[in-house]
């Protein structure tokens, strides 16, 4: 009786342990998930601080600041950890707001209807502006290599071609006052002659 009753004693008292490990188990995952959610709270805070920002500048400073939180966010947490991969994601959010900008550039200084248009103060700030988006995109260093070398060729194609469109008009625009200046020349051998021909008629009349 006795050996039965300390069985039972000692079942109740693995019981009573185990659920006591497994209550302080289930308070320290809480309390791990609200530490995570609190990280990952906050992260999204500066996201959304970083979009509200209307200074460019401040912006990437932002982003920088991110970046070196990222490295010490991995230290402590880990690689693979929920807060590290949210940081990274907050990260690639923001370079993607950025560089959003660049392709936006790129866009809005493409002449689509280029060989028809003869405006060079249009062509000449579409080129400005292309050549301060490849300033921008160097001086930023948001991108891979190989996103800045694909931005760079097709901006280095559109002024090239808008070179080439501008030799043309300036071409045209010369023709075009020479040929004014000799229809000029012409005009006004023609006015001369009739002048001179009509002084010989009221000579030939006066007579």
């Amino acid at each position: 009786m006795d050996k039965k009753k300390l069985l039972i004693t000692i079942a109740l008292i693995l019981v009573i342990l185990l659920v006591a490990i497994l209550g302080v188990k289930t308070y320290m995952d809480t309390k791990e998930e609200d530490r995570i959610d609190t990280q990952i709270t906050t992260l999204n805070a500066t996201y959304q601080k970083f979009k509200n920002e209307t200074d460019r500048t401040k912006q990437i400073e932002i982003l920088n600041s991110q970046i070196k939180e990222l490295e010490t966010i991995k230290k402590s947490e880990g690689p693979e950890s929920k807060i590290t991969e949210s940081c990274e994601g907050i990260i690639q959010l923001m370079k993607q707001y950025l560089t959003t900008s660049y392709t936006t550039q790129i866009s809005e200084n493409t002449i689509s209807n280029l060989e028809e248009t003869d405006d060079k103060e249009r062509i000449q700030t579409a080129k400005q502006n292309l050549e301060k988006t490849i300033k921008f995109i160097e001086s930023e260093n948001l991108l891979t290599s190989k996103e800045i070398k694909s931005h760079k060729t097709t901006i280095n194609k559109l002024i090239e071609s808008y070179n080439t469109r501008l030799e043309e008009i300036d071409k045209e625009e010369k023709a075009a006052q020479e040929k004014a200046k000799k229809q000029k020349e012409t005009s006004k051998y023609v006015t001369n002659a009739q002048k001179q021909n009509l002084n010989i008629i009221f000579l030939q009349i006066y007579r």
